[in-house]
């Protein structure tokens, strides 16, 4: 039977060739198999798609990155993203997807795009941006109807026909370098990417001069304890979400994502405080109800200490 995993050879951060193993178990039996089918309640024929697969995880031992050794082809993995993990069609109906459109100055990611215009020194309507991997492409739809020149790519065509319907320019993967951008945004996008320095390189080669990438992704938080000690029956799925069976392939910290954008020059920025209060300024950015004023504010915070997300603007050095 034909094996839907390929083997990585080296750490997808560094590209260094060592790495501790922390476990190694196989797919198509045993723990991880009962696991995966109750968590992937869509899943169909797993056995032949599981057959001779593993779950392994390493650690460089370079950039201390945690990544899967083996993961899906490219069969496998637009099953499991199309098919297995698919919530049906666009999310124009959804409260929340409706809300942050009906008031886009309001939003979460209205915020972020007013922040980036301020460490940029200058106004949200004169950036070019870009959300990569952007789902639905609420974070791309917020942008453009902000004023923002707002480009979109992601993988599955349906994505780019909806997120264009709402005024975004898609842009094929060979297009993205040519864009000259001041923006991007690549929010849960690469703990799920088989070669990761690849897109790095890819972005990269798009910012324009002292143009910022913001690559937000869960935080690997003690993960080798929480493999050691997770009870595969249990199945407490958040314990191990940052380096989820077939799905998050790599697991950052601050030192490994710090290490793998160096990898192309680029390096963390502090993102200023008066950039993250900048909708302050804008009267219609100011959320109306206190709870929501409230978390803006506590935002930077959460940015900085939060143990489940880990969220870096990089910027190129020199």
């Amino acid at each position: 039977m034909t094996s839907h995993f390929v083997r990585r050879a080296v750490c997808p951060g560094c590209g260094h060739t060592g790495a501790t193993p922390l476990l190694d178990l196989p797919y198509d039996r045993g723990a991880v198999r009962g696991y995966v089918a109750d968590y992937y309640v869509r899943a169909c024929d797993l056995d032949a798609w599981l057959d001779g697969g593993r779950y392994q995880v390493d650690r460089c031992t370079r950039c201390g990155l945690f990544f899967q050794r083996e993961v899906p082809d490219g069969a496998l993995a637009e099953l499991l993203y199309d098919k297995w993990l698919s919530q049906g069609g666009p999310p124009d109906r959804d409260p929340f997807f409706a809300a942050q459109l009906a008031a886009p100055a309001r939003s979460r990611d209205g915020h972020e795009l007013f922040a980036a215009a301020a460490a940029l020194g200058r106004p949200v309507e004169r950036l070019r941006v870009l959300d990569y991997g952007m789902g639905w492409g609420l974070w791309a739809i917020v942008a453009s109807r902000l004023g923002a020149t707002s480009f979109g790519y992601d993988l599955a065509e349906s994505r780019q026909v909806h997120a264009r319907a709402h005024g975004v320019t898609t842009v094929r993967l060979e297009e993205i370098p040519t864009l000259r951008l001041d923006f991007v945004n690549a929010d849960q996008v690469f703990e799920h990417l088989p070669e990761p320095r690849e897109v790095l390189r890819l972005l990269s080669l798009a910012l324009a001069p002292g143009g910022i990438l913001k690559i937000a992704v869960p935080r690997a938080h003690r993960i080798a304890e929480r493999l050691a000690a997770f009870d595969w029956q249990v199945r407490r799925h958040a314990e191990i979400m940052p380096i989820h069976p077939l799905e998050h392939l790599n697991a950052f910290n601050e030192a490994s994502l710090a290490a793998f954008a160096a990898t192309e020059g680029l390096a963390p920025m502090r993102v200023p405080r008066r950039a993250y209060l900048a909708f302050l300024r804008s009267p219609a950015a100011i959320p109306t109800r206190p709870a929501a004023l409230a978390k803006a504010l506590a935002r930077p915070l959460y940015h900085r200490f939060s143990r489940t997300n880990l969220y870096v603007w990089l910027r190129r050095v020199g």
